[in-house]
């Protein structure tokens, strides 16, 4: 749901030119074209070190939809993802979608040793889980996450 300069500058601007505009658009009100803007931006195959701080930000956005397409991409760019690392560990500690915690419980286990900045957090949130009584649903995950980290 770009607007239609946006589109027209994708379908005619040099490729170098799309990242800085698609960039822009991940910033946008409307949450339709944030999560687009970042659909573009995995699908474009572009350097990690490009995408990455990108990504990082959109884990702060109001909306979940963006946060879960940026989790996502994330995702696939396992293992270099390793520099969301710190925006990972504050988009848990700042989360309360039990889905989107144990997303990123996981991707940080997927990083296995990398992660080691995020073991405070994750021992954290464990605890916080047990003294809720399992409300927060996410023991099994983080367990799992460390097992992967202290390898």
């Amino acid at each position: 749901m770009l607007c239609k300069a946006e589109r027209a500058c994708c379908r005619t601007a040099p490729l170098d030119a799309i990242p800085p505009l698609l960039k822009a658009s991940v910033k946008d009100e409307l949450w339709e074209n944030r999560d687009l803007a970042l659909d573009l931006l995995g699908r474009l195959k572009l350097e990690p070190s490009v995408v990455l701080p990108v990504f990082g930000q959109a884990l702060k956005d109001v909306d979940a939809r963006p946060r879960r397409k940026a989790l996502n991409l994330l995702g696939n760019l396992r293992p270099d993802a390793r520099e969301a690392i710190p925006a990972l560990v504050e988009a848990l500690k700042k989360g309360d979608e039990v889905d989107e915690r144990r997303q990123i419980i996981g991707l940080l286990g997927g990083l296995g040793p990398e992660a080691k900045d995020a073991i405070p957090t994750l021992t954290e949130l464990l605890l916080a889980d047990q003294k809720a009584g399992g409300k927060f649903a996410v023991k099994d995950a983080i367990v799992e996450a460390l097992g992967k980290i202290n390898k």
